[in-house]
């Protein structure tokens, strides 16, 4: 019998270990008390592992646990089963995750939740053991997964969305009000919107149109809404690759010069707003010689309803053969760019090319980082941009709020997408 290994584990090694083993063993087993939107997450839900996730048990006492990342678990089809505490005053607090082979098993217990705070900004310390199969301990820690799962339940997407996120959101604001470790985040120059996510729908209308009114002109928001009315009348009636070319390049925001705006419908545009992309040759290139690839990517983005993560990935696969070979290739910025005008109640199009306050390059990422309380680095994947930028916005209560009645309706529409009033510091007109 191999011998049992006993070592410690701490934040900075936790992660690519844990990653390691789930590619090592064919089973996975996790028990933790809560989790967010962190890369084991994603690991366990990539098509690479989801088959080898045999139990997952995550608890939501407090609400602590965010939706988006129940969500993912579900969207991916994994085994999730959702713990709360005995009803005594206790609370579900396990903190286990559990590998096993035919011969060989391994686990980490100690205080790690599966949340990106436990990942990267805690400390936390974990006893890590690697032996036999057989070895005593992990069949006691088998039986304590029997144990989590017992009284642990299955839930739908629906339940998450409607009834658990609203229980998040709820919590959420009590547990901000209850912090006293830091002074109050306050709206400054530096980080204007600073209170964007507790903002209630009128709010966030009111403050769009103020934002368009003050840095351009009163008329700003109904430009906005009619580049995307035209957008959607011309993705609706007209595959992408066959819509004539200054079209296209109006939708992806690469239109250069008045020679390029001979069509009627685009000289009654300015395809500037949400994100010009103009200075990405490459992107230019691509919409103009694969438009055929480009509009394959778009495609697997629905017109209406949900869209999953399934549906991003497939998007993000299409595009990436789209732009395979480009050098600079065009990444997350233009591919926003796209999601953005196809479902602007979905997507925020990420820019980088503009100027912030000091006169540095920093687009909307700068000033959208701080308001989420995110790294700028999180706007430059696919994978952190879906687990990490959506779900914070998406979480929002303007965000949730159900769809106004009347004119307000097609403002609601854009939401995600009209973060652009909030974000982006003109430094020339819009074109």
């Amino acid at each position: 019998m191999a011998a049992l290994i006993c070592t410690l584990l701490k934040t900075a090694e936790l992660h690519a270990r844990l990653e390691t083993l789930l590619g090592e063993h064919e089973e996975c087993h996790v028990a933790v008390a809560w989790a967010t939107g962190c890369e084991f997450v994603t690991a366990l839900c990539s098509r690479t592992h989801r088959q080898r996730v045999r139990r997952l048990v995550v608890g939501i006492d407090g609400a602590a646990t965010e939706p988006e990342a129940l969500l993912a678990m579900i969207e991916a089809k994994l085994p999730l089963k959702i713990r709360k505490g005995s009803g005594q005053g206790g609370i579900f607090h396990p903190k286990l995750y559990y590998f096993r082979s035919k011969t060989r098993a391994a686990a980490a217990i100690g205080s790690a939740n599966m949340t990106h705070g436990a990942f990267h900004r805690n400390e936390e310390v974990l006893v890590f053991l690697e032996g036999g199969a057989s070895e005593p301990v992990f069949k006691e820690l088998e039986a304590c997964l029997d144990t989590a799962e017992e009284r642990a339940v299955e839930k739908t997407a629906k339940w998450v969305r409607t009834t658990y996120r609203a229980q998040w959101a709820k919590a959420r604001k009590l547990r901000k009000a209850l912090e006293v470790t830091e002074e109050p985040r306050e709206r400054t120059k530096a980080n204007p919107q600073a209170d964007l996510l507790e903002l209630s729908w009128a709010e966030y209308a009111q403050r769009v149109q103020d934002e368009s009114d003050r840095k351009f002109t009163p008329d700003a928001t109904k430009k906005r809404l009619t580049l995307l009315a035209e957008v959607r009348r011309w993705l609706s009636t007209t595959p992408f690759e066959n819509i004539d070319l200054s079209r296209r390049k109006a939708i992806a925001g690469v239109l250069v010069g008045v020679n390029e705006r001979q069509d009627v419908s685009v000289r009654k545009v300015q395809s500037g707003w949400f994100g010009s992309m103009g200075g990405s040759g490459t992107f230019r290139n691509t919409v103009a010689e694969r438009a055929r690839d480009l509009g394959l990517a778009m495609s697997e983005i629905p017109e209406s309803g949900e869209v999953t993560r399934e549906h991003f990935e497939a998007f993000v696969a299409r595009f990436e053969k789209a732009t395979n070979g480009l050098k600079p290739r065009p990444g997350v910025t233009c591919a926003s760019r796209l999601l953005a005008m196809k479902r602007p109640d979905v997507f925020v199009c990420v820019t980088g090319g503009n100027k912030d306050e000091d006169g540095n390059a920093a687009g909307n990422i700068r000033q959208l980082a701080n308001a989420l309380g995110l790294k700028k680095v999180a706007f430059g994947s696919f994978e952190r941009y879906w687990d990490e930028v959506l779900p914070a916005l998406h979480s929002s209560a303007w965000y949730r709020s159900p769809r106004p009645k009347g004119t307000a309706g097609k403002l609601w529409d854009a939401r995600m997408a009209l973060l652009d009033a909030l974000f982006y510091e003109p430094t020339a007109p819009v074109s």
